[in-house]
């Protein structure tokens, strides 16, 4: 959730005890505003409500109960309440007018008025941008667009206003446009850190890494431990650079800032799903470590990252070869089955448990898991070669010769194949064999 005014604080846990503490108005517009941002406008009318009766008539709570009153479809009420002020002139007024145009389905004919308003100077840009963001949710998504684009090329020295809109233009997905509005805002305050992040996000979603890395870069020398742009400069190394140090180091400073927050500022996360992000976190961490030869970490990573996704197949695996490549074969097999219980035709994991069996000596397991991936791909000639070696291997002759001559129905044209084959066939003279091998 987004970070909270002081005063919310206050009124919650004031208000757990049964109390509704004095507030001045505007801490009472800001425990409202607090609370729609949670989408909680029942609670946020029944501060207004309660705000009303320690400032009767006050002015901009009672505007403010208006907006959320036409946020809640309540029209009538919020017609009523607003009667007094409709000709007053103020910009406030002017803003409930647009609301009350946007849900009357008058979207367009509102935002071209309210453009028209800022191309003439008659309002202030930011000030655009605020009413749009009040009606956010009820605006259809093709006016928006249609009007931000717009209203982003306006001139104008304010950074804030850029910046707002660029944060909106990234909501609706429309990320070149995002970053023209951002790239303007940073040009005249290169120093707000929201606007990095914004930068970051957008370009790693259109993968325009060398001016991601330049958003993280200028970002973290403003806040050095910010966690979103670590976030990114993590994901980014890994994926892009292979850079696993860099990861590691990124990865964590994120990593931590979740695992002790247990309200994250949403600002700092790249998606609302705080679990999910961490659990992101955790497996691209496991496997940084794992391909730094940090085993013992790579597996602390995954564990965690299981308990956050339980039954994840991929990281069970992971497991798996971690444990493989300490040489505890046990654990291997264990994870290994855990994987296989979740996904059950699996050849990669049918191999690795293949191979795990094999080291720990229990050959004619290894067999059995081979003839499940046999089943499963019937003419793949790795498989059954596979069988065959290891037949020959621990003197099954019977199955061995049955692999091979499966394989010669196949027909395999690998020389390493043919090979393997030709000298299986002359080990016991089986001169028809030869021929057909050579014969095709």
């Amino acid at each position: 959730m987004n970070k909270k005014s002081e005063a919310y604080y206050i009124y919650k846990a004031e208000q757990a005890k049964g109390v509704f503490p004095y507030f001045d108005s505007e801490e009472i517009e800001q425990i409202a505003y607090d609370l729609l941002d949670d989408q909680l406008s029942s609670e946020a009318l029944f501060v207004l409500e309660e705000g009303l009766k320690m400032h009767p008539n006050d002015e901009q709570i009672t505007k403010l109960k208006v907006l959320i009153l036409i946020h809640c479809q309540r029209i009538d009420e919020a017609r009523m309440l607003f009667a007094p002020f409709a000709s007053d002139g103020t910009f406030t007024t002017q803003a409930l007018l647009f609301a009350f145009d946007v849900v009357a389905g008058k979207s367009r004919s509102a935002l071209r008025q309210l453009l028209t308003k800022v191309r003439r100077n008659e309002i202030d840009l930011l000030d655009f941008v605020n009413v749009v963001d009040d009606m956010w949710m009820e605006i259809p998504d093709d006016a928006k667009i249609d009007y931000l684009v717009s209203a982003a090329k306006i001139p104008t020295d304010k950074a804030e206003a850029l910046a707002r809109i660029g944060a909106m233009l990234m909501d609706l997905h429309l990320y070149s446009d995002a970053i023209t509005a951002l790239d303007k805002s940073l040009d005249i305050d290169a120093y707000d850190i929201l606007t990095w992040q914004d930068l970051a996000r957008c370009t790693l979603e259109l993968y325009e890494i060398d001016k991601c890395k330049e958003a993280c870069d200028f970002g973290l020398a403003i806040d050095p431990k910010n966690p979103l742009l670590h976030f990114v400069k993590g994901y980014v190394a890994f994926a892009e650079d292979a850079d696993y140090k860099t990861t590691i180091e990124s990865l964590n400073v994120f990593k931590d800032y979740l695992e002790n927050n247990v309200e994250c500022d949403k600002t700092f996360l790249f998606s609302d799903n705080s679990e999910l992000q961490i659990a992101i976190t955790y497996d691209i961490l496991g496997k940084s470590y794992f391909r730094s030869d940090e085993i013992d970490k790579a597996i602390e990573m995954f564990e965690k990252f299981s308990a956050r996704v339980p039954n994840d197949h991929e990281a069970l695996f992971q497991i798996s070869m971690c444990y493989l490549d300490k040489g505890d074969l046990p654990k291997a097999l264990e994870a290994i089955d855990k994987a296989l219980s979740v996904k059950r035709r699996s050849t990669s994991y049918l191999a690795l448990k293949t191979s795990i069996l094999a080291s720990m000596h229990c050959f004619e397991e290894a067999i059995e898991t081979l003839d499940k991936m046999i089943k499963i791909k019937p003419t793949d000639k790795k498989f059954i070669l596979a069988k065959a070696e290891l037949a020959l291997g621990i003197r099954k002759f019977d199955i061995a010769d049955q692999a091979f001559r499966k394989l010669l129905s196949l027909k395999p044209r690998e020389s390493t194949t043919k090979s393997l084959m030709r000298q299986y066939f002359d080990s016991i003279g089986d001169t028809e064999a030869l021929n057909q091998l050579d014969n095709y």
